[in-house]
């Protein structure tokens, strides 16, 4: 029997990607039913109009406004399941829910106690487990469908980026413009930004710093830095570089589809930057991303498959201060240091855990690496 499912993705590219495991797990498990991805924007979208498990994305108009509309809209459908991916605390989800109006609603619960609204409407909710990436997280939700006649869900199914011809067109046509197209060595991508949120202060590294690191990685690195400014971040790239001269270092200024992003992201050896929806791109098309965390919890939030990589400041004890989902219901911390906690990330940090991986790969392209015969 087919079912109309409805998934919500709202709060940003990071968080589309890591519930990419649960939408193709759950067409795998129910090859019969029809997913329709509810998305905050035409670019949270983008990343679930490449899966052959998805069968419609619609994105919404801006604000709790185009949400409902949009919930409206679907609720002419009599969808059968409104599945909601963690985290799931946000108000705005209680209100799509009513919107939309499904047959079932499926959500996490982060507490023993479940709100007063949720029973009154019935919602079903997974609890939480504390501890668990926010991709295990969601994998959890599975256990709404047929408990008993589905196994128990692999663990490991890592965010997948699917690219395309153009995708790799338009990102050669960006190394060109950057003068790297000939370039026959992978080069370093850098991306001090990220989105604008409640927490974007307290995620951005500050410009002398990655200006220092800018400097130092050219320097010990011998390879080509590209450091890469996102549409939400307009100016930041010539602020970094006004700090102190820096050479070999190419700004690119990302103004086209995620696509583009994502194939510019594949060509480079190495990602270093804030916790944003670049550095979970990045691990969905396969390059390391070195990942800067200052109040959000790693262990639930970094890319998939790369805590190893994520820095955080050595002489800091004031770290994962954001209180949302587990004692907040929105995205809030509780900093009264001026978000130290990536103030005091030092470049250091982050090359001890950059120059190994750039070793290893000039290791493996050595032709004296191989092994004697």
């Amino acid at each position: 029997m087919q079912q109309d499912i409805v998934i919500p993705i709202v709060a940003g590219i990071g968080n589309g990607l890591l519930a990419v495991p649960l939408v193709r797990l759950l067409k795998q498990r129910l090859p019969e039913c029809r997913i329709t991805i509810m998305a905050g924007s035409h670019t949270i979208g983008e990343v679930f109009t490449r899966l052959s498990e998805v069968h419609e994305v619609v994105s919404c108009k801006p604000g709790a406004a185009g949400m409902l509309t949009t919930g409206l809209q679907l609720r002419r459908r009599r969808c059968d399941i409104f599945l909601i991916p963690a985290p799931s605390r946000r108000w705005q989800y209680l209100l799509m829910a009513a919107g939309i109006n499904a047959r079932r609603t499926i959500m996490h619960t982060y507490s023993e106690q479940q709100s007063l609204l949720r029973r009154a409407l019935r919602f079903e909710t997974i609890p939480a487990q504390r501890g668990l990436h926010d991709v295990q997280q969601n994998l959890l939700l599975l256990q709404a469908f047929n408990p008993t006649n589905i196994p128990n869900s692999p663990q490991n199914e890592a965010p997948i980026f699917p690219l395309r011809a153009s995708d790799h067109s338009a990102a050669e046509d960006l190394l060109q413009s950057a003068g790297l197209a000939d370039s026959h060595t992978k080069p370093v991508i850098v991306h001090a930004g990220s989105a604008v949120t409640a927490l974007a202060a307290a995620k951005r590294w500050p410009p002398q710093h990655c200006n220092h690191l800018l400097r130092t990685l050219s320097q010990r690195s011998g390879r080509r830095i590209i450091l890469i400014e996102g549409p939400d971040e307009p100016g930041l790239a010539d602020e970094i570089i006004r700090v102190q001269p820096v050479t070999g270092v190419s700004i690119i200024r990302l103004r086209g589809n995620l696509g583009t992003s994502a194939a510019l992201l594949q060509r480079a050896a190495l990602y270093i930057g804030s916790d944003s929806g670049l550095a979970h791109l990045a691990a969905a098309v396969g390059t390391p991303p070195v990942t800067l965390f200052g109040p959000a919890d790693p262990d639930r939030m970094c890319p998939f498959g790369y805590r190893h990589l994520v820095v955080q400041a050595s002489t800091q004890s004031c770290r994962a201060c954001n209180r949302y989902p587990w004692q907040a219901s929105y995205p809030k911390i509780t900093c009264d240091r001026d978000y130290a906690c990536i103030r005091d990330i030092s470049t250091n940090d982050i090359l001890e855990k950059a120059l190994p991986l750039l070793q290893a790969v000039d290791v493996q392209k050595s032709p004296d690496s191989s092994p004697a015969t």
